[in-house]
């Protein structure tokens, strides 16, 4: 379909995934994905220095679980980051000459980390 905006479907989904607790949709994600319909190899420990592929194949899973559950919160982040950004002490900082990397941070992060 030309000119169809899939911006409230990404939105939508991604609402959908962070509301559900990441142990929940890990577990589901395992019951599925590796019991159920086989996409990924059931678990079996490797050593990562013994056979690396087995050991990558064996951390797929998490990977793409953690990878899907985390983006959501970027928002929130961004958010914090720049409101923190703003704050009259942050251009205190800059103003006094400190280097810009330093602001954002020791000031900037330190802040917007305790804030989200």
């Amino acid at each position: 379909m030309e000119g169809y905006d899939n911006r409230p479907l990404l939105v939508g989904s991604s609402l959908v995934v962070s509301s559900i607790p990441y142990y929940l949709f890990a577990l589901l994600a395992w019951i599925f994905l590796t019991l159920q319909w086989s996409v990924f190899p059931a678990n079996r420990l490797h050593a990562s220095h013994r056979n690396p592929a087995a050991w990558a194949g064996g951390l797929l899973l998490p990977w793409l679980v953690l990878g899907l559950t985390g983006p959501p919160s970027t928002p929130v982040h961004r958010g914090s980051m720049v409101e923190t950004l703003g704050e009259d002490y942050i251009r205190t900082a800059t103003a006094k000459g400190v280097k810009s990397h330093r602001v954002v941070f020791r000031h900037g992060l330190r802040a917007a980390i305790v804030r989200s």
